[in-house]
């Protein structure tokens, strides 16, 4: 066996983006009073995207083992909202899974803001997942999904029989990844039904024998479950054929949908948030966790089975 070894390590940190002006001018807490924040000590409440709720929270418990003194608060919103706090000063931090979408990145140039601290945790990836029961091909081409949804074809690449796609709201992450590998950024020419939220996307294909557009970290475990292979052009216009969906061939690239799970803290940096975005980047534990759940970690050395 040929071993290929990738080195995934894309901790980044960008400048403290000047959002508001902080109003208090009250003295900060001494350490012995209740109100005293360190990075290991405190409490703040984290903003997480809905589609990677499930997957941030199974980790969590290993951070709280680790810091009793601190307590973290998960609360999942969509990824439009999370933005939203994150930029109105009404979150402290937020974990996405997406970067920042072109218009996001206008808005804050317009107001001469620079970018939060940002932190790369793991690689997910962006799935058309099916029962394993339903009618539908356990391959595709991304060009004749493109091709469909742009308008351009009335071939289902999804078969004949014009399975339902599932989404979880435009809002979400999940629905920005599709345009961005789908449409081009533009509205898709096809229907698909928004359900508002991911559990009740796969809960609706399971349910319909349709397709739930999710992600392999939600999917992958799931027994009832098929994740479709895709085929597609590389940049290089080589064309790539259709491998399993798993982590390993998103590392070498072969599969044509990554998305990257990132933390954002608001522009004074606060300590614990601060803390606990340090830890789920590079703590060993946890890199192994994401690494056990099928995606693929931010800082870690992978060692790849050459097929």
């Amino acid at each position: 066996m040929n071993y290929i070894t990738k080195v995934a390590q894309v901790c980044f940190t960008m400048c403290i983006v000047s959002l508001f002006c902080l109003s208090s001018c009250d003295e900060a807490p001494k350490k012995d009073e209740p109100g005293y924040e360190n990075e290991l000590r405190g409490s703040v409440e984290i903003l997480c995207d809905e589609a990677i709720y499930p997957l941030i929270s199974s980790v969590k418990p290993t951070y709280d083992s680790a810091f009793p003194d601190a307590q973290v608060t998960l609360r999942a919103v969509t990824a439009r909202e999370a933005i939203e706090q994150l930029l109105t000063g009404n979150a402290k931090g937020i974990i996405l899974g997406r970067q920042l979408l072109p218009r996001e990145d206008s808005l804050i140039k317009a107001y001469s803001l620079k970018f939060p601290d940002m932190y790369a945790f793991a690689f997910d990836a962006l799935v058309f997942a099916a029962p394993k029961t339903a009618k539908v091909p356990d391959t595709i081409n991304l060009r004749d999904a493109q091709q469909y949804f742009r308008g351009e074809s009335d071939v289902n690449p999804f078969g004949s029989s014009n399975p339902t796609l599932y989404f979880p709201g435009v809002q979400s992450s999940v629905y920005s990844h599709f345009l961005q590998y789908v449409t081009a950024g533009n509205a898709p020419k096809k229907s698909l039904v928004n359900v508002g939220n991911s559990d009740s996307v796969l809960l609706m294909a399971k349910n319909n024998n349709a397709i739930a557009v999710s992600l392999l970290s939600r999917t992958l475990r799931d027994s009832t479950l098929k994740n479709i292979k895709i085929g597609f052009y590389d940049t290089s216009g080589n064309y790539i054929a259709p491998r399993i969906v798993h982590q390993a061939n998103i590392v070498r690239d072969y599969y044509p949908m990554e998305m990257p799970i990132i933390g954002i803290l608001q522009q004074n940096r606060p300590k614990l948030a601060y803390g606990f975005f340090t830890y789920l980047s590079k703590e060993a534990k946890i890199q192994r966790q994401f690494n056990a759940a099928g995606i693929v970690p931010g800082f870690a050395t992978i060692h790849l089975i050459q097929d």
